[in-house]
């Protein structure tokens, strides 16, 4: 809601300080030069006798005189919406060097009687600068700085052209002409005088930037004299000594007269006859100037001083302070002030300033300072060079009776180069001057006209101040060079309507007033009355028709300030806090048009000590814009789209509560806080407690009012919102206490709007604690009350309570150890050469060691770590052969998950075999005995016996008496390897456990020289390591496990074996008694028998002979 009603303060500044101007960018009229000729170099608003005109500059055009080149042009171009062409109705171009025009059709030798060098006109800048008087019959001045006389040099003097209303030329102004100039540039041989230039009713001034090796200078001559056929001078800079010359305070290449103005600041000398020329000097200390010099009609002395030594500096070095000037009465205290551009002065977030020097009025003495502190104005674009063309708009409007003048700022360079102009408008005050422009006009604005698309560098010239166009409103000509284009804008003619809000109480807003006539959601209401009222002058331009409802009225509730809500209510609007309606008939002929309403404040507000904001404005029911013409068709008639007025338009009024607090409407609080935690024992100004995870903290407050009404008083408690849950509150019976808002670590509580004068207040604020990131051991919870109010607190050290809270969490964790199996056997160990890719059950039984990690206790623990030592290795030859990564097992979060454990890959089966992995994480260890390590645990008496290559132990069982041979192979002994795993468990909640396994194999080749021994105990032993510092007190009882796994020999495949050469021995033995054996059979006549059967064959086969033959 804060923030809510601080977006909506700020934008309703905004939107009360960037209302729109009436510079119309609809309908301009448009003037495009030849291309390249710099058309829109420079530019003034002129009248050749009664008719306005715009006078253009375009240096480098061809301007028709034979033997030259580019020598620049001067034109007058007439407000026709024909945007080209050569005919006069678009423009014409004014012969403005020779006072005999048929010298201007001829090569030129020479310029009024004066020398020239031969090619002493090309490339001259005529047009560089053009300017006018902007008054009918009023006289106007073009320069070119680069004109060279004398045949046989160069010199750059430079000359402006002094011109009549008709822009015939009337003299030629040419300072350098009788200065010295043997030393060339180091003297007066590159004035060039031209470069900037100024004329008015009264005087003519202009700058020389290049005289004296470019210490530069300024000339001023006076209206008057220029009846007077010579060329006489009046005064100037160049070549003068003394006191208060120049040389003083300038040295070469600083530049003065880059710019130049006059006017009457408030200096002790200024009088009718005495007034002071200012000057830029861009390179003045690297940073830029502004001079001061003191001018007076009727001296003879040609000498242009100083002004008591007086200058302002530029602040940033290359900022060209100074580069363009305008002098102008931005308050209408009858003072000038003064406006200094730095086109170059940037940082990261702008380019090109504009420094706004006001008036403080006449010196009382030459000590006091001129001016106010500078108000400064920045570019948007970092490049966008703005403050390098500044032109007053002169003064429209009245504020306070006095005529305020505006003015404007080119940023040639804005928006990648395309420019922008800014309007300012300006203030009774410093203080009053708005930083914020009140339109910006852009290249953009006219893409839509095909004669201005795609300008470039538009607002580099500019020329206001002159009401061209006859509405009584000053018209502004924007130059764009780089596009040679010329734009006309125009004013739309502005209605000044005065508004105001008359509020129908007589001081303050009743809380409560009674009246049964309010909203029933009311908790009071009250009239306002908004009013209208039209400037008297106004009423004569009849721009409007009074006789129906021209402008749509507008009453609003804004809020007050930052943070601040809109609080009252509009009985009759559909937004309860705006109401529009239409407006304004008869306002021409009435003294003043006005409307009641009723407003209420609704019963849920909580702020009765700021008070309620009120704006009332007006815009036109239909303001309309105008179109850009048809070429050759008349310009439009702004005199049909008229805007209103800025100043008068909006009206704010605010209206305060009466909030029964005194006669000064100051409401003296006087609030005090102090608190007791519930159940704790105190020491040290520390509390303590003990608690389990669903136990709580309860607090008891208790604020007290010893002053006046406290608005809004408020109680906020700040606590430890990683350890401790959003509080609950307890009120006591009849407690009006509201608990508004619980935020991250802390809660505000409304304790009464108003809380009465002698009042006490008793609330109970219940903490339930919660898990933390943040915890540690001995480290105490603070907890913070301070009260306040909206009233004005008279003693605010009693307004915080704190006190730290020490809270003792026990946890009971415990590990135990198993091993599965608990019993295994080895056999004879059969040795590989290479046990890579061998399947993991060749080389021995498998044995699980399982650590089982439990919290007994009431308190969650996290980041519990526990360190296992494994015997991996006796010697070099492997014991615990670890298959894979040890893994955790257990619930996170209400979500099973599968961890693994650190552990160096070294140790994780180095020799490569072939895991079945699909036995990973499989336990079962529910019917396995627990075997866990206390302190004093003793299992049995042992007794060392003899060893082999680790000592065995007789152990004597002490049930049966029996004794066995058992050797212990664990981490305590010097020639086994181990590897230390460390688990970490993110969270342990309460009654939770985690499962961590080793698998591994049982390397038999290992067990071999162990077969004698009864059996051999491989032990592993795991710790819970880290706990003490997570917060949590935890005992250490059950913080140590080991699991054993009883290895046995498997005696029948154990048995001794024969010697290979007994074996031999035998073989070769039971080889030669069988050979005796056959021998003696043999001789026996064993393998000799008788067959009958034999002589039977005989006679059958001598039967069958004697047959066939």
């Amino acid at each position: 809601m804060l923030l809510r009603a601080r977006t909506l303060w700020a934008l309703t500044v905004l939107i009360a300080s960037v209302l729109p101007f009436n510079i119309d960018v609809h309908a301009p009229i448009i003037k495009v030069g030849e291309k390249g000729s710099y058309f829109g170099f420079s530019v003034a608003q002129h009248f050749k006798g009664d008719t306005p005109v715009l006078i253009v500059g375009a240096p480098r055009a061809e301007s028709g005189q034979p033997n030259t080149t580019k020598a620049g042009a001067v034109f007058s171009c007439g407000l026709t919406t024909i945007s080209r062409g050569t005919t006069d109705e678009w423009c014409r171009q004014e012969q403005v060097e020779y006072i005999d025009d048929s010298q201007f059709h001829s090569p030129p030798n020479d310029l009024n009687g004066r020398n020239l060098n031969p090619a002493g006109k090309n490339e001259q800048m005529l047009g560089f600068v053009v300017a006018s008087s902007g008054k009918k019959e009023g006289r106007a001045m073009a320069c070119a700085p680069l004109i060279r006389y004398h045949k046989t040099a160069a010199y750059p003097d430079g000359s402006c052209f002094v011109l009549d209303s008709d822009l015939k030329v009337k003299s030629v102004i040419n300072t350098c002409r009788d200065l010295p100039r043997a030393d060339r540039h180091n003297e007066f041989g590159q004035c060039q005088e031209g470069f900037s230039g100024f004329i008015d009713e009264e005087r003519i001034i202009t700058g020389l930037p290049g005289a004296r090796k470019w210490t530069g200078g300024v000339y001023t001559q006076s209206i008057l004299d220029l009846d007077i056929p010579d060329y006489t001078v009046d005064q100037y800079t160049m070549g003068t000594n003394g006191p208060d010359a120049i040389t003083n305070l300038f040295a070469s290449h600083d530049y003065l007269g880059y710019s130049v103005k006059s006017g009457k600041f408030g200096f002790h000398y200024e009088d009718d006859e005495t007034l002071t020329v200012v000057s830029g000097a861009t390179r003045y200390r690297q940073t830029g100037a502004v001079v001061f010099l003191k001018h007076s009609k009727n001296v003879n002395s040609k000498s242009l001083g100083l002004a008591d030594n007086f200058t302002i500096n530029g602040l940033q070095l290359g900022s060209s302070f100074g580069y363009a000037i305008e002098v102008l009465d931005l308050n209408g205290d009858g003072f000038d002030d003064l406006l200094v551009g730095a086109p170059f002065e940037y940082n990261t977030t702008y380019g090109g300033a504009v420094y706004v020097y006001m008036s403080k009025g006449k010196q009382k003495s030459r000590t006091d300072q001129v001016f106010h502190e500078p108000i400064v104005l920045q570019g948007e674009g970092i490049f966008s060079q703005f403050g390098q063309s500044i032109t007053s708009l002169g003064s429209r409007h009245k504020l306070k009776g006095k005529k305020i003048a505006d003015f404007a700022v080119g940023a040639p360079f804005d928006d990648g180069g395309n420019g922008a102009v800014y309007i300012y408008q300006g203030a009774a005050s410093p203080k009053d001057f708005k930083t914020k422009y009140a339109q910006k006009i852009t290249s953009k604005d006219f893409a839509g006209i095909p004669a201005a698309k795609n300008l470039k560098t538009f607002g580099f010239s500019l020329s206001g101040g002159v009401d061209l166009d006859g509405n009584k409103f000053n018209d502004l000509a924007v130059g764009a060079y780089a596009s040679d284009t010329v734009l006309l804008l125009r004013a739309r003619p502005v209605i000044d309507v005065t508004t105001s809000i008359e509020k129908g109480v007589k001081k303050n807003i009743p809380i409560e007033n009674g009246d049964t006539s309010c909203d029933r959601n009311a908790k009071t209401c009250f009239t306002l009355k908004t009013k209208l009222n039209l400037d008297t002058i106004q009423r004569a331009t009849k721009v409007v028709n009074f006789n129906e409802n021209i402008f749509e009225c507008h009453l609003e509730v804004i809020p007050s300030g930052p943070g601040v809500l809109a609080r009252g209510r509009i009985v009759g609007s559909k937004n309860a806090t705006s109401y529009k309606w239409p407006c304004g008939r008869g306002l021409d002929h009435m003294r003043d048009v006005k409307q009641e309403h009723t407003i209420f404040i609704p019963k849920d507000n909580a702020d009765w000590l700021n008070p309620v904001k009120f704006r009332f404005s007006i815009q036109l029911l239909n303001d309309r814009k105008p179109s850009y013409p048809r070429e050759g068709s008349p310009p439009v008639d702004l005199n049909k789209y008229p805007v209103v007025g800025k100043f008068g338009a909006v009206n704010d009024l605010e209206i305060g509560f009466d909030k029964k607090c005194g006669d000064d409407e100051k409401c003296n609080a006087d609030l005090s806080v102090s608190a007791i935690p519930e159940g704790m024992s105190q020491e040290n100004g520390t509390y303590r407690t003990q608690v389990g995870e669903t136990d709580s903290i309860d607090i008891r407050f208790v604020i007290s009012n010893k002053g006046e009404r406290a608005y809004q008083a408020m109680l906020y408690v700040y606590y430890n919102d990683d350890e401790l849950d959003i509080p609950q509150l307890v009120k006591e019976e009849k407690s009006k206490v509201q608990l508004i808002k619980s935020a991250k670590s802390y809660s505000s509580l409304l304790l009464g709007n108003p809380l009465e004068k002698d009042s006490t207040v008793v609330l109970k604020l219940k903490f339930k604690l919660v898990r933390g990131e943040k915890e540690a051991l001995g480290v105490p919870l603070i907890f913070r009350a301070v009260t306040n109010s909206t009233s004005e607190e008279v003693n605010p050290k009693d307004n915080v309570w704190e006190a730290p809270v020490e809270v003792i969490k026990k946890a009971e964790l415990t590990i135990d150890g198993n091993s599965v199996p608990r019993v295994v056997h080895f056999g004879p160990g059969k040795t590989y050469r290479n046990y890579e890719g061998l399947d993991e059950d060749k080389v021995g039984p498998e044995v699980r060691h399982v650590y089982t990690v439990t919290n007994k206790g009431e308190w969650s623990v996290k980041g519990v770590r526990v360190e296992v030592d494994i015997p991996v290795a006796l010697e070099d030859e492997p014991l615990l052969y670890l298959l894979s990564q040890p893994m955790i097992s257990g619930n996170v979060g209400g979500k099973h998950k599968t961890l693994p454990c650190l552990v160096p890959n070294v140790y994780v089966n180095p020799k490569g075999l072939k895991v079945d992995k699909a036995r990973d994480l499989d336990i079962d260890v529910v019917s396995e005995v627990t075997q866990r390590r206390e302190k004093r645990q003793v299992d049995r008496a042992m007794e060392v016996a003899s060893a082999s290559l680790l000592p065995s132990m007789k152990v004597k069982d002490s049930a049966s008496g029996e004794v066995s041979n058992v050797v212990d192979m664990d981490c305590s002994e010097s020639t086994i390897k181990c590897a230390t795993v460390v688990c970490d468990i993110s969270m342990l909640s309460k009654g939770d456990s985690f499962l961590i396994e080793f698998r591994s194999r049982l390397w038999n080749s290992t067990f071999i020289n162990y077969a004698r021994s009864d059996y051999i105990q491989v032990k592993s032993s795991g710790r819970i390591a880290g706990v003490r510092d997570k917060g949590i007190l935890d005992s250490e009882e059950g913080n140590y496990a080991s699991a054993i796994t009883r290895v046995y020999p498997d005696r029948p495949n154990l048995q001794e074996g024969v010697s290979w050469w007994i074996i031999a021995l035998a073989v070769l033995a039971g080889v030669i008694i069988l050979g005796i054996l056959i021998y003696w059979m043999y001789k026996c006549g064993f393998f000799k028998r008788k067959r009958h059967d034999g002589y039977l064959h005989q006679a059958e086969m001598t039967k069958m002979a004697d047959w066939n033959s």
